[in-house]
């Protein structure tokens, strides 16, 4: 009790003992005021101008304008120290900390218009303007300082040096409520510029600052988190309209308006380099640069951003995103209306970059020379659950470019896209990119490849609807150049070309297609064979305008047997009936239980995923149904039911995708049925790679009829059987016992 009791005497002494010195009043200069001061004093300054330079000395106390009591914002403008122009207007040197506070006032006409040096003052409630440092700092210098910022206005300010409206140097202010606006620096950071610096910002608005680097912001080997930040209309020499981020910088952006920044090199928006980085909502529009990145520029970066729009952004090479020797990801993302000059009207990538894309649109997107929504060489990536429509380019691919790049779709959707040159849809060159359920709808290119245009590319495509695409020359799905694309349940329909190949043309490669439809198509033939060996199997070609198929030299079309329906076929399974299509609903292109197409795949479905094109399930046994969708009423024929239920109850892998090593795991319900067993991994083309013997991964060994599941595992390390590292892609693994699933999984190099 008595401890208490004297807590609050001393309380309501240290109150009772602090004074209000009236400015003036009391006294005529504000410094004399600072000077009598005691701790705790209040230095209260009634409007005016006051011609002077002031320093609390070290000194715990408030220097502030009538609006420390009466929180009338009228008082701030009213209140000025117009300083002299050789020195700072106010200055904090003396190991200030937070109980040295500065609140209310206007300063104006200082060589900068506060100093923190080693000192961590309050600043609130201030307006700093038409201030001009010789060195850093226009408006605020701090180094070696923790000063709290909270309402401040800072305009107009410009530094010779560094930071027109902010300079931190091995500081870490907490800022929030701050307006920056017209500020300029000579060098870098036009708005705040940060070194060494660890800083959270709460409400920025950066407006028409300006600088060499970093018009903006920019920071140097800083750690910042950036909350509800608007950067509109800044602009640099350089790098970095909005934001210039190097040097090991980790910045964290979280709501951010980003519109109408300009660089005159790279990174309109965010120029981010040797840097990390992560954006998560918000909105990049109208911001522009000569160079690369119209939003944002990455080098040596890792990126990710999260909910955020790019609207309306250009540069000569990816509009709204660029990037080089740098990892992005991307996802929950609209990426709509941005133009590129040259590459990449949505992003451009290049030099051993990765993307990362998940649930995207890209829309609207257009590009004068290659790659209308994106473009990338020398990369590689993995893009899953996107859509890439209504993008443009006058050259090659109006959705995807691709060159010598390794890529993963899974669930992707490129609608309607336009070329005009190759591949309306998506161009791949010297490029192995596997797609899993792929919808391509009313792409059109001025000359090959309606919907893909490959050349002397490996990729595969499992699950694919190809329907109203148009070429100008030859090729709904053009291969060129010794292409060896790995193709099953594709439905090819409705298309149209001025040439050859009304699905498919093969000016030289090895194809193969299987469990696949080809209908309705025009242009001479559905599969044009220039030259190539092409292996075509359990596939249903109709009704394609002067015939099916047109330059192979072996029996492909000619009827020689009947498959497992007892129709008519050729000795490669081959079928030329009407595919029965269900042409209503959502899916019409999905099947009709009478359809000549069911049960009419190929018996292997070792490569086959577990669902079709919509996420139904394929009906695994010895055949599933051609195309993309898979029927769901009528059952499997010629398939025994196996009197003995399989013994493995889990199997996958982790992680997935890997690199440089993945561990395969499974678990069984009887011992007896994994003696001897191994696992064995495939590629694509069903090429035995790599032969795994499973260790047993429980401490004990289960005795016979214990009823508990044993634990298995193989470690692949990307090898195959003559100890050569494999290249990135799709793999899959599978148990030599009876009844067991296959799995599958994806390196990434």
């Amino acid at each position: 009790m008595n401890k208490i009791f004297l807590f609050f005497f001393l309380l309501i002494y240290v109150s009772l003992s602090a004074v209000i010195h009236n400015i003036p009043g009391d006294f005529d200069l504000i410094q004399e005021g600072i000077n009598a001061a005691a701790t705790g004093d209040t230095i209260l300054i009634h409007p005016g101008i006051y011609q002077e330079n002031i320093d609390f000395i070290g000194k715990q106390i408030t220097v502030s304008s009538l609006f420390h009591l009466t929180q009338d914002e009228i008082y701030i403008p009213l209140t000025v120290i117009q300083a002299d122009s050789d020195e700072v207007a106010v200055n904090f040197s003396s190991l200030e900390d937070s109980l040295s506070i500065l609140i209310g006032l206007t300063l104006t006409a200082g060589n900068g218009a506060v100093m923190c040096d080693a000192a961590s003052p309050t600043l609130q409630h201030l307006i700093i303007h038409n201030n001009s440092s010789d060195g850093h700092g226009g408006g605020i210098y701090c180094e070696d300082a923790n000063p709290i910022m909270q309402n401040l206005s800072i305009n107009f300010n410009s530094s010779d040096g560094k930071g027109g409206g902010i300079y931190l140097l091995d500081s870490h202010p907490i800022m929030q409520n701050i307006i920056l606006m017209n500020n300029s620096a000579q060098d870098e950071g036009g708005g705040i510029y940060l070194e060494n610096s660890n800083s959270s910002a709460d409400s920025l608005v950066l407006q028409n600052n300006s600088a060499v680097s970093g018009g903006g912001i920019y920071s140097e080997n800083s750690n910042t988190i950036f909350s509800n930040i608007h950067l509109i209309n800044n602009d640099s020499e350089s790098d970095g309209g909005g934001i210039c981020a190097v040097q090991e910088s980790n910045t964290m952006l979280q709501n951010v308006f980003i519109s109408g920044n300009a660089s005159d090199d790279s990174g309109a928006g965010i120029y981010c380099h040797n840097s990390e980085m992560s954006i998560s909502g918000g909105t990049f529009q109208y911001n522009g640069s000569i160079e690369k990145g119209g939003g944002v520029y990455l080098e040596d970066a890792e990126v990710e951003i999260n909910d955020v729009l790019f609207y309306h952004n250009h540069s000569t090479e990816g509009g709204a995103i660029f990037l080089e020797t740098a990892i992005l990801i991307l996802y929950n993302c609209i990426v709509e209306m941005n133009f590129a000059d040259e590459i990449g009207g949505g992003i451009a990538a290049e030099l051993n970059s990765f993307l990362q894309i998940d649930n995207c649109e890209f829309n609207l997107n257009e590009a004068e020379e290659k790659g209308g929504a994106i473009y990338l060489t020398d990369g590689g990536g993995v893009v899953d659950f996107s859509a890439i429509t209504d993008n443009f380019t006058e050259g090659k691919g109006g959705g995807i470019y691709c060159e010598n790049s390794p890529l993963v779709f899974f669930e992707l959707i490129v609608n309607d896209n336009v070329s005009y040159s190759d591949g309306g849809g998506i161009y791949c060159d010297e490029s192995d990119a596997d797609f899993q359920n792929l919808t391509m709808i009313g792409n059109s290119s001025g000359r090959d490849g309606g919907a893909i245009a490959c050349l002397n590319s490996d990729i595969t495509i499992f699950n694919g609807l190809f329907q109203n695409n148009y070429a100008d020359d030859d090729g709904t799905i053009y291969l060129g150049n010794d292409s060896q694309p790995i193709l099953y349940n594709l439905t090819i329909v409705d298309n149209a070309v001025e040439d050859k190949g009304g699905a498919v043309y093969c000016s030289s490669g090895s194809p193969v297609l299987v469990n696949s439809i080809a209908a309705n198509n025009t242009g001479s033939y559905g599969f044009y064979l220039v030259s190539g060996e092409p292996d075509i199997s359990y596939c249903n070609f109709h009704n394609n305008e002067d015939g099916n198929f047109r330059g192979f030299d072996n029996n492909i079309g000619v009827i020689t047997t009947v498959n497992v329906n007892n129709a008519p076929c050729d000795e490669f399974y081959n079928i030329q009936f009407n595919p029965q299509f269900d042409l209503s609903g959502e899916f019409p292109y999905a099947l009709r239980d009478n359809s000549p197409s069911v049960n009419a795949g190929s018996p292997d479905i070792s490569l086959i995923p577990d669902f079709d094109l919509i996420g139904n399930t394929r009906i695994y046994g010895q055949y599933v149904d051609m195309g993309a969708y898979e029927n769901q009423n009528v059952l499997i024929v010629g398939v025994e039911e196996s009197s003995i239920a399989s013994a493995v109850i889990n199997f996958s892998n982790y992680p997935n995708p890997f690199n440089p090593s993945t561990e395969i795991r499974l678990q069984i319900s009887d011992f007896r049925q994994i003696e001897n067993a191994e696992i064995t991994i495939y590629n694509l083309k069903g090429q035995k790679i790599k032969t795994l013997p499973v260790i047993l991964s429980d401490a004990e060994h289960c005795i016979e009829g214990c009823g508990m599941p044993l634990r298995y595992s193989a470690v692949w390390n990307g090898k195959d059987d003559n100890n050569q590292p494999v290249s990135s892609g799709i793999y899959f693994y599978h148990l030599n016992i009876k009844n067991s699933p296959t799995g599958k999984m994806i390196l990434l190099k």
